[in-house]
Protein backbone atom coordinates (compact mmCIF):
# COMPACT_ATOMS: atom_id res chain seq x y z
CA UNK A 1 0.00 0.00 0.00
CA UNK A 2 1.41 3.01 -1.09
CA UNK A 3 1.97 6.46 1.22
CA UNK A 4 -0.55 9.03 1.02
CA UNK A 5 0.97 12.41 0.65
CA UNK A 6 -2.54 15.05 0.56
CA UNK A 7 -3.75 17.02 3.53
CA UNK A 8 -6.23 15.15 5.68
CA UNK A 9 -8.56 16.05 9.08
CA UNK A 10 -7.97 13.99 11.72
CA UNK A 11 -9.89 14.80 14.67
CA UNK A 12 -10.74 18.07 13.75
CA UNK A 13 -7.08 19.32 12.96
CA UNK A 14 -5.38 19.61 9.64
CA UNK A 15 -2.63 17.34 8.96
CA UNK A 16 0.00 17.21 6.24
CA UNK A 17 2.49 14.84 7.27
CA UNK A 18 0.18 11.92 7.77
CA UNK A 19 2.44 9.91 9.39
CA UNK A 20 1.89 12.25 12.57
CA UNK A 21 -2.07 11.66 12.45
CA UNK A 22 -1.45 7.69 12.73
CA UNK A 23 -2.31 7.21 9.27
CA UNK A 24 0.43 4.52 8.08
CA UNK A 25 0.17 2.61 11.29
CA UNK A 26 -3.70 1.85 10.64
CA UNK A 27 -3.01 1.78 6.73
CA UNK A 28 -0.05 -1.21 7.57
CA UNK A 29 -2.18 -2.78 10.47
CA UNK A 30 -5.21 -2.78 8.38
CA UNK A 31 -2.78 -4.64 5.08
CA UNK A 32 -1.17 -6.62 7.45
CA UNK A 33 -3.96 -7.83 9.75
CA UNK A 34 -5.97 -9.60 6.84
CA UNK A 35 -8.74 -9.14 4.64
CA UNK A 36 -11.70 -7.03 5.95
CA UNK A 37 -14.96 -8.85 5.59
CA UNK A 38 -18.52 -7.04 6.09
CA UNK A 39 -21.42 -9.00 8.02
CA UNK A 40 -23.31 -10.87 5.41
CA UNK A 41 -20.27 -12.17 4.21
CA UNK A 42 -19.03 -13.43 8.02
CA UNK A 43 -23.05 -14.46 8.60
CA UNK A 44 -21.81 -16.60 5.34
CA UNK A 45 -18.80 -18.40 6.82
CA UNK A 46 -20.23 -18.90 10.23
CA UNK A 47 -23.26 -20.65 9.06
CA UNK A 48 -25.74 -18.27 10.97
CA UNK A 49 -27.71 -15.87 10.44
CA UNK A 50 -27.02 -12.13 9.85
CA UNK A 51 -28.98 -10.83 12.87
CA UNK A 52 -26.68 -13.41 15.30
CA UNK A 53 -23.53 -11.49 14.18
CA UNK A 54 -24.90 -8.55 14.70
CA UNK A 55 -25.60 -9.45 18.34
CA UNK A 56 -22.18 -10.59 18.94
CA UNK A 57 -21.36 -6.96 17.57
CA UNK A 58 -23.93 -5.50 20.11
CA UNK A 59 -22.56 -7.38 23.00
CA UNK A 60 -18.68 -7.36 21.74
CA UNK A 61 -18.72 -10.73 21.80
CA UNK A 62 -16.57 -10.28 18.65
CA UNK A 63 -13.71 -8.30 17.52
CA UNK A 64 -14.23 -5.95 14.62
CA UNK A 65 -13.50 -2.82 13.17
CA UNK A 66 -16.03 0.43 12.81
CA UNK A 67 -15.67 2.57 9.71
CA UNK A 68 -17.74 4.99 10.18
CA UNK A 69 -21.26 3.34 10.35
CA UNK A 70 -20.04 0.63 8.64
CA UNK A 71 -19.20 -2.88 10.68
CA UNK A 72 -16.42 -4.71 9.30
CA UNK A 73 -14.35 -7.63 10.33
CA UNK A 74 -10.37 -8.77 9.84
CA UNK A 75 -9.87 -12.38 8.50
CA UNK A 76 -7.43 -13.37 10.51
CA UNK A 77 -9.03 -11.90 13.92
CA UNK A 78 -12.49 -13.99 13.21
CA UNK A 79 -10.02 -16.95 12.88
CA UNK A 80 -8.24 -16.28 16.41
CA UNK A 81 -11.71 -16.07 17.40
CA UNK A 82 -12.73 -19.66 16.39
CA UNK A 83 -9.85 -21.18 17.94
CA UNK A 84 -10.19 -19.64 20.96
CA UNK A 85 -14.15 -21.07 21.20
CA UNK A 86 -12.54 -24.19 20.25
CA UNK A 87 -13.72 -26.76 22.87
CA UNK A 88 -11.16 -29.73 22.91
CA UNK A 89 -12.78 -33.26 22.31
CA UNK A 90 -12.56 -35.45 25.84
CA UNK A 91 -9.64 -38.26 26.07
CA UNK A 92 -11.55 -41.64 27.43
CA UNK A 93 -10.02 -44.42 28.59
Amino acid sequence: MGSYSGTITWFGEQCTNVEAAGWNEMAARGTSAGALIDVNELASRLGVQVRYVRRLVAERRIPYVKLGHLIRFESNEVEAWIDRARVPAMDRP
